[in-house]
C-alpha cells in the first residue's frame, strides 16, 4: 500500500515518518479553511474525499 501526505506541513511530514519508513508527499492544492457549518469529523471527512481524488 502507497502512504500518501497530502499536506505540506513540516511537521505532519516529521510525524508520519517516525511511524512509515517511505511516503510521498503530494500536497492538495485547496483552501481547508475550517467552516463552522461542519462539525469536526464532517469536516475531516469532506477533506479526506476531496483530497483522494
Amino acid at each position: 500500500m502507497d502512504i500518501i501526505l497530502a499536506s505540506q506541513s513540516p511537521r505532519r511530514r516529521e510525524l508520519l515518518a517516525w511511524l512509515v519508513p517511505a511516503f510521498s508527499v503530494m500536497p492538495a492544492d485547496i483552501d481547508e479553511e475550517v467552516k463552522d457549518q461542519y462539525a469536526p469529523v464532517d469536516y475531516v471527512k469532506k477533506w479526506q474525499r476531496i483530497k483522494r481524488r
